[in-house]
């Protein structure tokens, strides 16, 4: 979220008077001038906290008790707040250094011209220049509005633990210093200790109850502590107050977003983007949510105003080839999908890949090609439709896996080679494996569509066996994926929701899931004659033999879908609201990618009922002639 830290309230705070009359100071008979070295500066100082010069002369030659490192770094109670402090009205005023030399009062002047060019600097934006300024005055002068000031600049550049010294230091003088109390909170919010953040944000809107950035820097707190519709309600005031400012809306939304509200947030996004149509986090977060939502028309055109936003974003322009596929543009669509190289997590895992020759598509009749699966297990099994493809090219193909795939695709193909990832390949070329459709120019007419997976016999012959005894129908069934996806809590109906399924008469149900979605289990009851085979499936081959096995899968968005789809078994997903390029529609309706599986997509988030309920009708009604007229 974007918290919203007071820079412009802090550093001002220097010097009182009017814009068009120079300040000056007598000592003795001399007058000092000490003009505006910038308009806006002054303006600014108009509005805070007066001092007077002599105070600078006597901090500097007479110093009071500076604040010890104790006092700048001990918590401030809460308790009995000071009101705020009123500035007397502004105007021209003389002020005196009464006992001071020359030198001294030469000194003064110098300070107070660097102290000024500070504020001046730090307003204009020029962070590094203003820096330099305020550290030449800090250690000399004992005074609120630079210490605030600095600690103000110290947080816009992220050097937190310096930030909270000075903004301590400040609150040791003036403990309802506001501004600094808030940015105290942002920085403690900054730092992972909320508690902190919400008591210092409480106290400064206890002096301030109408300031519009502690109302939202408050619901910015309130969002990661999970208080939701707290931080929804301050946020909507914040707008409220600001109805004009984007962050307002754009930090709403995100509240939104996170309480589920997906198309009340989209909404408020839209709304930020009208006030500032290059506002990049709300046009990223904007598209998320129609993407997620399946309005895949607005996500891509909201992608496309964010690569001209940020043109250099490897993420946006990969998102943006993800739409691209959807939308049927695969051309374009496979050279943003590029753009993952770049991207942590994304690119392929193997590094000496980069160091071989990176393979065009040309044939190799004598050469060795090296192939890396990436990202996810599902992925690989996706791409592996792409190998007799690629191995038609080259004499021989080395591909490397994640180590439960290896059993499985050893001996589809005779000139390929299959290790799990890690060891060196000696080889003439290399391509990571979600590269090929780009290489070989697939298009949505030429993708391959026959299955293209198959399981070893001999595992199929072992399973079968234990599969085998009366003349029920039998499924398998598996509700969770990987946990660690962004929005497997989305995806994923877990068990309770399709637990009914499991008494559907006439068929025996066979439980296929692994990993943590198995906790659900603990949850339910089981009817005896369900067969859970979750733990003792060893791999990938084990899975295929005893999908091999079965009448029907049924499953969420998980790998199991894709081996089910690679092998062209007949399968029922359980699709959550998002639509995705990989669960595309083909030209008559079934999946492009996958043709024996069915799809049957949540209409809303959360919303797996209205899904059962259409897989139990077809348990129900299940034959050849029947399935073949599934939606």
């Amino acid at each position: 979220m974007m918290l919203l830290y007071r820079a412009s309230d802090q550093i001002a705070g220097l010097l009182v008077g009017d814009p068009a009359t120079p300040f000056t100071s007598r000592s003795r008979s001399r007058t000092v001038e000490t003009g505006c070295p910038a308009d806006g500066a002054c303006r600014m100082a108009e509005r805070c906290f007066p001092w007077k010069l002599e105070s600078l002369a006597a901090t500097l030659f007479a110093p009071g008790e500076e604040p010890s490192d104790d006092a700048c770094t001990a918590e401030i109670s809460p308790c009995g707040l000071f009101p705020p402090r009123m500035c007397p009205p502004a105007g021209p005023r003389r002020l005196t250094m009464e006992g001071m030399s020359n030198s001294q009062a030469n000194q003064a002047q110098s300070l107070v011209e660097r102290a000024m060019r500070a504020m001046a600097r730090h307003k204009a934006g020029d962070l590094s220049g203003a820096e330099e300024d305020y550290r030449a005055v800090v250690g000399q002068v004992q005074h609120i509005g630079l210490y605030a000031g600095f600690g103000a600049l110290l947080l816009q550049t992220r050097r937190r633990d310096e930030a909270v010294r000075w903004l301590r230091r400040t609150l040791a003088l003036d403990p309802a210093r506001d501004a600094a109390i808030e940015n105290l909170g942002v920085l403690l919010h900054e730092r992972g200790d909320r508690g902190a953040a919400e008591m210092w944000l409480r106290r400064q809107l206890a002096l301030s109850p109408n300031s519009p950035s502690a109302i939202a820097n408050l619901g910015i707190v309130l969002t990661a502590t999970g208080r939701l519709s707290e931080a929804i309600a301050s946020l909507s005031a914040a707008c409220r107050k600001q109805p004009d400012n984007p962050d307002h809306r754009y930090n709403l939304a995100v509240a939104m977003d996170k309480a589920d509200d997906r198309s009340g947030g989209l909404k408020v996004y839209r709304q930020a983007l009208c006030l500032e149509p290059g506002h990049a986090r709300a046009l990223s977060n904007a598209a998320l949510s129609a993407n997620l939502m399946s309005l895949g028309g607005e996500a891509l055109d909201l992608y496309r105003h964010l690569a001209d936003v940020d043109p250099r974003s490897a993420s946006v322009r990969y998102e943006l080839g993800n739409l691209r596929l959807l939308a049927g543009d695969w051309e374009k669509a496979w050279e943003d999908c590029e753009a993952r190289a770049h991207i942590p997590g994304l690119s392929p895992p193997i590094k000496w890949a980069t160091r071989i020759k990176r393979w065009d598509g040309s044939p190799m009749p004598d050469g060795v090609l090296a192939l890396t699966g990436e990202q996810g297990i599902g992925d690989v099994l996706t791409f592996c439709r792409f190998l007799p493809l690629a191995a038609a090219r080259a004499r021989q193909v080395v591909l490397q896996v994640h180590a439960p795939l290896v059993p499985l695709l050893r001996g589809q193909i005779a000139n390929m080679t299959v290790q799990p990832f890690g060891d060196v390949i000696h080889a003439d070329a290399a391509l990571p494996l979600l590269s090929l459709p780009k290489v070989l120019g697939v298009t949505p007419l030429t993708l391959p569509r026959q299955p293209y997976l198959s399981a070893p016999p001999d595992r199929i012959e072992y399973w079968r066996a234990k599969l085998s005894g009366g003349e029920q129908r039998s499924f398998g069934l598996a509700w969770a994926g990987n946990p660690d996806y962004l929005h497997d809590r989305l995806r994923s109906p877990r068990l309770g929701p399709v637990r009914r399924l499991l008494d559907t008469p006439g068929w025996r149900p066979v439980l296929l899931q692994v990993g943590a979605g198995r906790k659900d289990l603990d949850q339910v009851s089981l009817p005896p004659h369900v067969l859970d085979l979750g733990e003792q499936m060893r791999d990938f081959a084990d899975t295929a033999a005893i999908i091999a096995s079965l009448d029907l899968v049924i499953t969420s968005e998980t790998s199991l879908a894709h081996l089910a789809g690679a092998m062209g078994k007949k399968t029922c997903m359980m699709g959550w609201l998002q639509a995705d390029w990989r669960w595309m529609p083909g030209p008559e309706g079934e999946l492009l990618w996958y043709p024996a599986t069915r799809m049957f997509r949540q209409s809303a988030f959360h919303q797996w009922a209205e899904v059962v309920d259409r897989i139990q009708q077809v348990l129900t009604d299940f034959s050849q002639e029947t399935w073949n007229t599934v939606p």
